[in-house]
């Protein structure tokens, strides 16, 4: 399979990410809301990475609605058995690019946060760059169990959605569980300027 092209602004998104959190890394992508963005912005973002000869694997960690495998256009991914790394079947998506899935209310619902710090760092270990899609950070707690146990989080927040005080709940619990918020990428821009416009924003 072909990786395709890969869209400049995902490459901004990738230097920002590689000056900030030095390989081997594992990082979350994830939102305040549904439908902002996250899935399309972490593929890119990992396309990005196996373009530029990082060994890379995205991982799905959506329990509710995965969709790694139908933004990467390799239909779906095969889930483990368990939460382990050994388990794992990646689908080789292209050169250094493999995509997995613990997408799952059966894997993952009340697996406890060490097992999770265990799986990130096993990935990290295997892989230059580990990036996980991870659902809202409301829908469950797989997502800020990711965010704590990743080296950094990207927030993706939908162009010209009215501020929601979520947004701000969002910021709190990832300060109070200790994950380290890299900065948030404002994602569906409208127009042709959408690839001359979507960066990283970081926080100040």
């Amino acid at each position: 399979m072909n990786d395709g092209g890969v869209d400049p602004a995902f490459d901004s998104v990738r230097t920002t990410l590689e000056s900030a959190l030095k390989p081997p890394f594992a990082v979350t992508f994830s939102s305040a809301q549904v439908d902002d963005g996250k899935t399309v912005l972490a593929v890119g973002t990992a396309r990005a990475f196996a373009a530029a000869g990082f060994r890379t694997i995205i991982v799905d960690a959506h329990p509710g609605f995965p969709g790694v495998g139908a933004a990467l256009g390799v239909g779906d991914l095969p889930l483990p058995v368990t939460l382990d790394p050994d388990a794992l079947n990646p689908t080789l998506v292209g050169a250094q690019f493999d995509a997995a899935s613990i997408g799952s209310h059966k894997l993952v619902d009340g697996v406890a946060p060490a097992a999770v710090h265990a799986f990130v760092n096993a990935l990290r270990d295997a892989y230059d760059v580990s990036i996980f899609d991870a659902c809202d950070l409301f829908y469950d707690p797989l997502a800020v169990q990711c965010a704590a146990a990743c080296d950094g989080v990207v927030l993706a927040v939908r162009y010209a959605r009215n501020p929601d005080p979520e947004d701000d709940r969002v910021v709190a619990m990832l300060e109070k569980t200790g994950a380290r918020i890299i900065g948030s990428v404002t994602t569906s821009y409208p127009g042709p300027l959408a690839r001359a416009l979507r960066k990283l924003i970081k926080f100040s």
